[in-house]
């Protein structure tokens, strides 16, 4: 959720990587520059539906600039030799 705007982003299913009970990993998608924080919202335990969706908040805000600082990469040029460098 856009800690300015409070305009939520919901991720696609196809975009849950990992969806356990205690450890979810998702893609996040490209969003514009600004601060959030991360919500996940779930109405299934134990494979029942809940009456209610409950929402979980990380406690961490995340930040989403215009550039991005630098990515980094590793490409593998033969079998047995990895060649590192920046974007």
């Amino acid at each position: 959720m856009n800690t300015t705007s409070n305009v939520r982003t919901m991720v696609e299913e196809s975009d849950i990587v990992t969806n356990n009970p205690s450890e979810v990993i998702v893609v996040i998608p490209a969003l514009p520059a600004g601060t959030y924080h991360l919500e996940v919202v779930m109405q299934y335990s134990s494979g029942a539906l809940l009456k209610d969706a409950r929402t979980t908040t990380l406690d961490k805000i995340l930040t989403e600039r215009k550039q991005p600082v630098s990515i980094f990469r590793e490409t593998l040029s033969s079998p047995d030799t990895r060649v590192s460098h920046r974007a």
